[in-house]
């Protein structure tokens, strides 16, 4: 798996193999699976589940994630306070829906 020269964390392709990755590091045989989850469990589909989710992603931006977006330039501190605002709307929206993928390998040797 490739590492991001800005993180040196690994960046995992689109179609991630993980069968593939344990074979690679020499494990013998491999079990992989994968599922939507959401930071507080399964996908959030209620309005208290993406309540959750958006408290969740305050925490962050309020704290390294955000200090770490105005010293990169990346957003400024108005920009932030706008997302922030908008995760809290988006929380609190009868429709909204989150779910990102997850996945798990295990490896023999």
């Amino acid at each position: 798996m490739p590492e991001s020269a800005h993180t040196a964390r690994a960046v995992r392709p689109r179609h991630w193999n993980c069968g593939a990755c344990c074979a690679q590091r020499g494990f013998s045989r491999s079990e992989s699976s994968g599922a939507l989850t959401s930071e507080t469990g399964p996908p959030a589909g209620t309005v208290e589940a993406t309540r959750a989710v958006a408290q969740s992603h305050l925490v962050r931006l309020r704290g390294l994630l955000g200090e770490l977006a105005l010293a990169q330039g990346w957003a400024t501190a108005d920009e932030l306070e706008l997302i922030a605002e908008a995760l809290v709307a988006w929380g609190e929206a009868p429709d909204a829906f989150y779910a990102r993928p997850s996945f798990t390998a295990i490896g023999w040797a």
